[in-house]
């Protein structure tokens, strides 16, 4: 469990590189972005379709794929469901 920042008595910049790093465990896994892409091939989709699939911006893919996204449990169970896979974390 972290400390609230006001009891570690920080300053701007360095309660904002606190809280980032909160998140930083966030993004997509290596593995996910893995399982995503072998999926998406497999399937012959390029990213836009698989993006049209799902009714999302192919920036969307694009994200999970490079591993920036923040996973969306939604958009995870759309994927999964296209790609016939099950999508780990």
């Amino acid at each position: 469990m972290r400390p609230h920042f006001e009891e570690q008595n920080l300053g701007f910049a360095q309660t904002f590189k606190c809280w980032l790093g909160m998140f930083a465990d966030e993004r997509v896994s290596s593995t996910l972005k893995t399982q995503i892409v072998k999926a998406r091939t497999a399937k012959k989709l390029t990213q836009a379709q698989l993006a049209q699939a799902i009714n999302e911006k192919p920036q969307v893919i694009q994200e999970y794929e490079s591993g920036k996204a923040i996973p969306n449990p939604q958009v995870l169970s759309k994927l999964s469901r296209i790609l016939g896979v099950q999508l780990k974390k």
